[in-house]
């Protein structure tokens, strides 16, 4: 679970000293993640895939993804989707 401390200007300079990648990027794919979790909160069923997904199986990411791809079942209401975007408690951009 990610909390408020995870998207602060400090976390985000101490995972470039870690890793040696971009602030920037460190950053959307810090949010990636955000929303990731925002969407599984509300309890919509969908398929995580792509590099962001991947990215949890390795040890060391060599890159970074600072997207989240997803599938959803035919029928389900994208507007939801839409509606956690908009509801999202994650805070603005901090680099």
């Amino acid at each position: 679970m990610l909390t408020q401390d995870n998207f602060t200007k400090e976390n985000i300079e101490r995972l470039q000293k870690i890793s040696g990648n971009d602030p920037s990027l460190l950053e959307k794919t810090v949010y990636a993640f955000g929303m990731l979790e925002a969407i599984s909160k509300v309890g919509m069923p969908f398929i995580f895939k792509g590099g962001t997904c991947l990215m949890l199986l390795l040890d060391r990411p060599r890159r970074l993804s600072a997207d989240i791809d997803i599938i959803v079942e035919p029928g389900i209401d994208v507007e939801s989707f839409n509606q956690v975007v908009r509801g999202s408690s994650l805070p603005r951009s901090i680099v």
